[in-house]
């Protein structure tokens, strides 16, 4: 008897064990929600899943109550039955921090449940935020033990990321290895695993505080961490900083590196793409990685300087990371900390690190600064700005007191931390003007001091930066500058040409053979070659080379000029002007002499990458469908970001047609199809009816099936 009642004592320990169960940090794979899952708890009656969105700030969230999750081959929904700091089925405002965290309740799970998915259930079945092989029972979810998966980083102050070890496989030396074999005396392991034939061996060895030590042989362990320690006195071999002579040159580089949780179950919703974006001819180039089936991907592309990419994936929208000629950067997209490895990962950690030091990507502060433009002087406004610069190179400096940066990381950051001061102080006249075309009623009879702009205000722009080549390491805001110079009504006078307003900036900042003005007269004569056609002549080509005294930019002046020549003498594009037409007549008259045919609309810009790239993907179709009767119709707008010059330089390379409108009327087709973001494509039938106002980021396939569609109807 005594002994049945310990069986049940142990029995009923174990399911309340099992009851009570948190998990904190929990493994899982692919996840296309904008954050994390921070905790699940396994209660008596319920499932928890705490969540932390990240990237909030200029969105808006809802939950719905058809939301999910779902035992991994049990095809049975557990819904949500309770939410926790979100209310169900209502939109939850974006907040000051960017930041949410909420919970959600679904029912109990099974003792013998291993792995499940949640799904975030939307209207549009295309618009589902997924959480996928989330891991319920740790313990046995793989061969190698809880104790040594993570990502391990070295605890030499450097915090290099040398391992990651996880559920179904590991990231070592820029690779993924499954595991072959794990055996282990006490605290000491030896992790062998496989790819594509090879193997490796990885030794451990268990330590105190949750940190292991790993290494190649038994006998050179090093201690590494799962959290960053920070030590400001290591040492960097060959830390060298970048130097103008060897800055610009024509080469390539590799962007390489693996998405967290890829599976052949989830390719579908995984997705790389990025966009190099071309200082001197202003041109985005939209790329897509191909994902091997351990989630991996490598891809090769020209590069002229080191620069930043911007990556768009299943886990961020925009991320940049930076990238040299003739090196390779590797990168583990996840949904937590970027981490590297390879040529370019301490650059890269240590911008992650120096990222929120930025007072001038603070919406508060930016705010402030533009509403000050109406009561306070150019002088005093312009000293609010390199106050503003001053207190981020502090605050850069103090930290990097507490911790270690690579000279190239410092280097950047300095460099675009006075790149934003000099393009937000001329965007004094601008701001102003924003400011009182938008006076609010409540500030209406503010008296409006009519200050002008003496020559002493551009005093903060410095010969010794603009004659540098390292500048453009400040990109894009290097070429900002330019084009405020280049814009700006106190460097023209009335019938002034292009080369006149280089010539009055050149002398009045005294800005002679620098390599600024180098950069002004390439852009301008890069420009010139589009505006022409191909009616410019090598002599011309040459001509202009005399006038460019870099000797990296004489000579890609003629590499752009030929690709101009022979982009134009394929491009197909049509350029169409806009009626005389206003208000309800205006998108009318723009379709007028398409009527009869079906009309794909691609609303964009030419610095939205997600834009460019759509644009590229449906080149094929094109050609596929250029017997059909279906125009594919571009609508792009004057803008502060979207001159009118890089409109035509962009579209040379999109066949179709074209309409470039003014602000004002971007303005209004933007109010009257209520877009809420860019690209917005629309399909308009044989009539002339808008049939679909927002095809929401279609894939290739179903916009030709959309087509083809409006097509067989009469």
């Amino acid at each position: 008897m005594k002994k049945n009642i310990i069986i049940i004592v142990l029995l009923v320990l174990f399911t309340n064990t099992f009851a009570q169960k948190t998990i904190d940090n929990p493994e899982y794979g692919l996840i296309s929600i904008p954050g994390s899952i921070t905790k699940i708890e396994i209660l008596d009656t319920a499932t928890v899943l705490h969540f932390h969105i990240k990237s909030y700030r200029e969105r808006e969230i809802i939950i719905s109550d058809k939301s999910y999750i779902e035992v991994i081959g049990s095809n049975k929904k557990l819904l949500v039955t309770k939410s926790e700091g979100i209310n169900l089925n209502e939109v939850k405002k974006a907040s000051d921090t960017g930041e949410l965290f909420y919970s959600l309740h679904f029912p109990k799970l099974e003792t013998n449940v291993k792995t499940i998915d949640f799904v975030e259930v939307h209207d549009n079945e295309d618009e589902h935020a997924h959480a996928y092989d989330i891991v319920i029972d740790q313990e046995n979810a793989s061969m190698l033990p809880l104790a040594l998966r993570g990502n391990w980083m070295r605890m030499d102050g450097s915090n290099l990321w040398d391992y990651g070890f996880y559920t179904n496989n590991a990231i070592i030396d820029r690779a993924v290895w499954n595991y072959k074999k794990v055996t282990n005396k006490g605290k000491k392991y030896t992790i062998t695993l496989e790819r594509e034939g090879a193997l490796k061996t990885v030794y451990a060895k268990l330590n105190k505080n949750g940190r292991v030590d790993f290494g190649a042989t038994p006998k050179q362990l090093v201690a590494y961490s799962l959290t960053k320690l920070h030590n400001p006195n290591f040492k960097l071999e060959n830390d060298l900083p970048y130097e103008s002579a060897s800055l610009l040159k024509l080469d390539s580089t590799t962007y390489s590196g693996v998405i967290k949780g890829y599976t052949e179950r989830v390719k579908e919703k995984a997705y790389v793409n990025i966009y190099i974006y071309d200082a001197f001819t202003l041109k985005v180039e939209p790329l897509k990685a191909k994902i091997k089936t351990d989630g991996s991907f490598s891809i090769k592309f020209p590069a002229n300087y080191p620069k930043y990419i911007l990556v768009s994936s299943t886990y961020t929208n925009q991320q940049q990371v930076n990238v040299e000629q003739g090196k390779e950067t590797f990168h583990f997209i996840n949904d937590g900390t970027p981490l590297f490895m390879g040529d370019c990962a301490m650059l890269n950690d240590g911008l992650t690190e120096m990222k929120s030091i930025n007072s001038f990507f603070n919406n508060k502060i930016m705010k402030e600064l533009a509403e000050s433009t109406i009561s306070v002087s150019p002088e005093d406004y312009k000293k609010a700005c390199l106050k503003l610069r001053d207190k981020d190179l502090t605050a850069l400096k103090e930290l990097n007191q507490k911790q270690f940066f690579s000279r190239k990381a410092l280097q950047i950051k300095k460099m675009n931390h006075n790149f934003f001061a000099m393009k937000s102080i001329h965007d004094y006249e601008r701001r102003r003007n924003d400011q009182i075309k938008n006076l609010s009623p409540k500030k209406e009879g503010t008296l409006i001091i009519d200050y002008k702009i003496e020559p002493s205000f551009y005093d903060f722009y410095s010969r010794d930066i603009f004659n540098d080549r390292l500048g453009i390491l400040a990109t894009p805001s290097f070429g900002f500058v330019a084009n405020k110079l280049t814009s700006d009504s106190s460097f023209k006078n009335e019938n002034d040409s292009a080369r006149d307003i280089e010539n009055n900036i050149q002398d009045r900042l005294n800005l002679e053979n620098t390599f600024m003005m180098d950069f002004i007269r390439f852009r301008q004569f890069y420009s010139d070659f589009f505006n022409e056609g191909n009616n410019f002549t090598e002599a011309d080509i040459e001509n202009a080379k005399q006038e460019i005294k870099d000797p990296f930019l004489s000579d890609y002046l003629t590499i752009t000029a030929k690709r101009v020549k022979s982009t134009q003498a394929k491009s197909t594009s049509n350029i169409n002007t806009v009626e005389k037409a206003e208000g309800e007549e205006l998108f009318e008259a723009m379709l007028k002499k398409f009527k009869g045919k079906v009309i794909y609309v691609d609303f964009w810009t030419t610095w939205c990458g997600a834009c460019v790239a759509f644009i590229k993907e449906t080149k094929l179709l094109k050609e596929e469908m250029k017997d059909k009767d279906v125009v594919f119709l571009y609508i792009s707008g004057e803008s502060k970001k979207s001159p009118e010059n890089t409109w035509r330089q962009v579209i040379a390379d999109i066949n179709g047609e074209h309409y470039w409108l003014t602000e004002e009327q971007w303005n209004y087709l933007l109010n009257k199809f209520n877009f809420n973001g860019i690209p917005h494509h629309m399909v308009i039938n044989k009539k002339g009816e808008v049939v679909n106002d927002n095809l929401r980021l279609p894939s290739v396939e179903k916009l030709k099936a959309v087509l083809n569609e409006e097509l067989a109807k009469e």
